[in-house]
């Protein structure tokens, strides 16, 4: 199966928003190979602009680069 990932999906776990823990299994099972996940080109520059305004600009891109870990891009 293959699944595409859009950044709201994201930037919901990361912020907790109301039903967040649905993508969590999405992301595992992209993560663990049992489905082909997708993600935008631009979801990695977006990840590490939101974690770069709360965190060090080493962190923001260490944290972008572990969110989107296991997902290839469209």
């Amino acid at each position: 199966m293959k699944v595409f990932l859009d950044v709201n999906v994201f930037v919901d776990v990361l912020k907790r928003r109301n039903g967040w823990k649905a993508p969590i299994a999405m992301m595992w099972l992209a993560r663990a190979g049992m489905t082909e996940g997708y993600i935008s080109a631009l979801t990695p520059p977006i990840l590490y602009f939101l974690r770069a305004r709360i965190s060090s600009e080493e962190e923001a891109k260490k944290d972008a680069k572990k969110i989107i870990e296991g997902f290839r891009f469209l």
